[in-house]
């Protein structure tokens, strides 16, 4: 199983490492090899290779191969014949060297047995008639020369035996494939090795036995002026999957076609209807990069938009090479420099400069900036100067920023920019005033540097004066300019760095930019969003006047990890109608995290002893964005909360830098059906039997007269007004009746005139009495002791009571 493990572990390394970008690091035999240019590429101007030498470094880590001995090496050698009587030898055949230190010392080339030539010195051979010379001459130690050419040979030679490692084919290629000769030499610390095979093939060797990591560089130089396409790369091919170079291309150039370059060298203009004089005018400088990239009738044309022309073209001043060139364009869009005689490295790069003014059709003109496109040279356009009125442009760069959240020090609320179209378009000692919307205020609780911010490069100097309200919010920011920086038009920038914006504003913040200084408009210079969603799940309806009542679930959602603040509280609070709070809290309910990580006190939630506020405080602040939701808070209604749905404030510090808190609404008040009903009970003298709405109902004691009062069981007319039997209690041992009716508490003592009703004495003319078991006392002391109203039938001898019960 180890085994196992460890060989998938090396097979995802390499798998991984294979699909690494060329010259970067990857993965053969489970070693790691790095190869890569010192230093950046090259650019190839005239599209064409140079005799820059490249160093390319490489390195192995770790080397593992087992060494491999070798005690032949070769070298490239070039084979010159002498041009009178040239010593040919056959392109494509091997010759026998033998060496002999003499004296006198000797190197002959054998054809089999035969001697073909001889040398003293190993550079130069001859047959005794004819000669030939290789370079850089062979040693003492060659023992064969391959003809690869009739002007090039690859020698053999012996060498101390030497390890190594590892070898790579190297060869030169453009993009498109195309090869290219070159050289490459051994690493200067000999720790690796090359051998030439060929003009385009190389081969790379590493020796064995060198610390981890092994680094080694390879110098190499490309056979100059030769065109390519793309990138020049150096490509590293192993010879087999167990060597440790890399398969890679590194990027040694890039080929660009040479091409002359046109600049501005007079600075940016900025100008009206009477365009640019001659005074002052457009100067172009043409650079051409090295001569001879201008040919024969070449020709670069410098076009103005519609609506200008060119006035004044002229040669301002040749710089550098010759005068082979002519210069037109005066009255035209077109100015047209062309190339009669071109440029040589005797004559030198033509560098010159030509100037011209610019006139106006202000019915055809597009204000704002100037662009010449440029034809036969580079760049294809460039911005020339600004055409235009004396105008402000004023424009935003946004951020993005939290709602009712301070920005972070460092960071901006965004830049608010007023762009000149012509020089001094903002007038001096004027004023700027930058009012914010709606929902959004200046923060006046601050220094005014800490808001705001002028950078150095701005063309007008501007200066804070004040701020101004609307209504009772700190809405407008005043500004003076006070000078211009130059006198060119260009752009002033104020840097807005704080503001305060309520929980519910969201979207951009556009200001409207006014006041005397000559700039107007709107931009917006942030983009606000909310740093928590809160939503409502399960709306409930709440009456006026009942307790307890449970409101709709309140959902909170992160839009951002952290962004409830650890330590601190988020709360609920109530609209203040008048002094008076919409509702209290007469339950926290619970918090229940649905997602995430946030973490809430212990006995959180919670409330204020007057229930004026409810509260929960963050003891973690989430790692990851978080949601919950607030369950089962309960509320008591004040009277003088109106229908509709019900306010409820989210705020606190935990999720608010301000005291501005966030209006969401998770009930509806309403108003409760009609649920009253009128009562009519109707007791007769003698009879025992009593009528509740036309329903006739028995009892064990009969109304009766007594003293001229009419006397009545107060159980039954009391059940037949609405009290329940239980609400009626009898106290044997006192002998008292208590009668709990709606908010009225009665009571009552046989033979005592005192009634109590809510605790208050109220005295009578006649004490209650016991009949049948019943207590019993006069109508008129029953129909106030219910609050109730009566009605007597001296024709029927009955007693009506009416009561209106909810």
């Amino acid at each position: 199983m180890k085994g196992s493990k460890a060989l998938s572990i090396v097979l995802s390394l390499a798998l991984v490492l294979a699909f690494l970008p060329f010259g970067v690091f990857t993965a053969v035999a489970a070693a790691v090899a790095e190869v890569q240019l010192s230093g950046t590429p090259t650019i190839l101007p005239n599209g064409e290779t140079t005799s820059e030498t490249y160093n390319v470094y490489f390195k192995i880590d770790p080397v593992i191969n087992s060494a491999k001995t070798v005690s032949e090496r070769i070298k490239e050698q070039s084979y010159a014949p002498d041009t009178t009587n040239p010593l040919n030898l056959v392109a494509g055949k091997t010759y026998t060297v033998v060496y002999n230190a003499g004296p006198p010392t000797t190197w002959e080339l054998k054809d089999g047995a035969t001697v073909v030539a001889t040398s003293s010195d190993g550079i130069n051979f001859s047959d005794g008639t004819n000669s030939g010379k290789f370079s850089p001459g062979l040693s003492s130690s060659s023992i064969k020369v391959t003809m690869n050419s009739a002007t090039q040979a690859t020698e053999t030679y012996s060498d101390s035996p030497f390890s190594y490692t590892s070898t790579a084919i190297l060869s030169v290629v453009d993009s498109s494939g195309k090869v290219f000769k070159f050289k490459a030499n051994d690493d200067s610390n000999g720790k690796a090795i090359v051998e030439n095979k060929t003009d385009y093939v190389r081969s790379v060797k590493l020796y064995a036995g060198n610390a981890n990591p092994l680094t080694f560089t390879i110098p190499i130089t490309v056979e100059s002026k030769k065109s390519g396409t793309g990138s020049l790369y150096l490509k590293v091919d192993p010879v087999s999957s167990q060597d440790q170079f890399p398969a890679t291309m590194v990027e040694l150039a890039k080929f660009e076609a040479a091409q002359a370059t046109v600049s501005v060298v007079s600075g940016s203009k900025s100008f009206g209807d009477n365009g640019v004089q001659l005074s002052d005018p457009v100067i172009f400088q043409i650079s051409e990069p090295v001569p001879g990239v201008f040919k024969a009738n070449d020709q670069i044309k410098i076009s103005l938009p519609d609506g200008f022309t060119w006035n004044g073209v002229s040669l301002e001043n040749v710089l550098l090479g010759p005068s082979t060139f002519s210069v037109s364009g005066d009255g035209s869009k077109d100015i047209t420099i062309k190339i009669t005689d071109p440029s040589t490295s005797s004559t030198g790069r033509y560098l010159f400069t030509v100037k011209a003014g610019i006139k106006v059709d202000s019915q055809v003109a597009r204000k704002g900036d100037v662009v010449v496109a440029i034809g036969g040279a580079k760049p294809a356009t460039l911005t020339i100067g600004r055409y235009g009125d004396y105008q402000v442009n004023v424009s935003g760069e946004p951020n993005d920023i939290w709602a009712a959240r301070k920005v972070e020090t460092g960071q901006l609320v965004g830049k608010l920019v007023l762009d000149e179209l012509l020089p001094k378009s903002l007038i001096d000692g004027r004023t700027i005033k930058v009012t914010l919307p709606d929902g959004a205020q200046w923060d006046d609780s601050i220094a005014w540097y800490e808001s705001f911010n002028f950078p150095a490069s701005n063309k007008a100097n501007l200066q804070f004066e004040r701020y101004e309200k609307i209504g009772d919010d700190v809405r407008v920011a005043v500004f003076t300019v006070t000078s211009h920086a130059s006198s060119d038009a260009g752009k002033t920038v104020i840097e807005i760095k704080q503001v305060k914006t309520k929980p519910s504003f969201n979207g951009p913040l556009t200001v409207e930019v006014s006041g005397t200084a000559g700039a107007s408009g709107t931009a917006t210079i942030a983009n606000v969003k909310p740093i928590i969603t809160v939503t409502v799940e399960n709306k409930r309806d709440v009456v006026i006047g009942a307790r307890n009542q449970v409101i709709g679930d309140i959902v909170v959602k992160e839009n951002v990890a952290g962004a409830l603040k650890g330590g601190k509280d988020l709360t609920l609070s109530s609209e203040i109608l008048g002094n008076i709070n919409s509702f209290v809290f007469d339950d926290a309910g619970k918090i229940e995290v649905r997602s995430g990580d946030i973490e809430f006190q212990p006995g959180h939630p919670d409330t204020t002893n007057d229930g004026t506020k409810w509260y929960a405080n963050v003891k973690h602040a989430s790692t990851t964005p978080s949601e919950f939701i607030i369950k089962n808070v309960a509320i008591t209604l004040s009277r003088v909360t109106p229908e509709g749905d019900l306010k409820v404030k989210l705020g606190g510090p935990a999720a608010y830098d301000y005291t501005d808190t966030l209006s969401i609404y998770p009930a509806r008040v309403i108003t409760p059906a009609d649920q009253t009903k009128t009562v009519s009970a109707k007791f007769t003298i003698d009879s025992m039997s009593y009528v509740v709405n036309g329903e006739t109902k028995a009892m064990d004691v009969a109304p009766f007269i007594k003293d001229n009062r009419t006397f009545v069981p107060v159980k039954y007319v009391a059940e037949a007004l609405g009290v329940k039997e239980s609400d009626i209690i009898w106290n044997p041992y006192a002998k008292s009746v208590t009668i709990f009716k709606g908010d009225r508490v009665i009571q009552m003592k046989i033979g005592s005139k005192t009634l109590l009703v809510n605790g208050a004495t109220i005295e009578m003319d006649t004490a209650p009495e016991i009949k049948d078991a019943r207590t019993v006392l006069p109508i008129a002391w029953v129909a106030k002791a219910l609050n109730v109203d009566y009605v007597w039938n001296d024709a029927e001898r009955s007693v009506e009571f009416n009561y209106v019960a909810r």
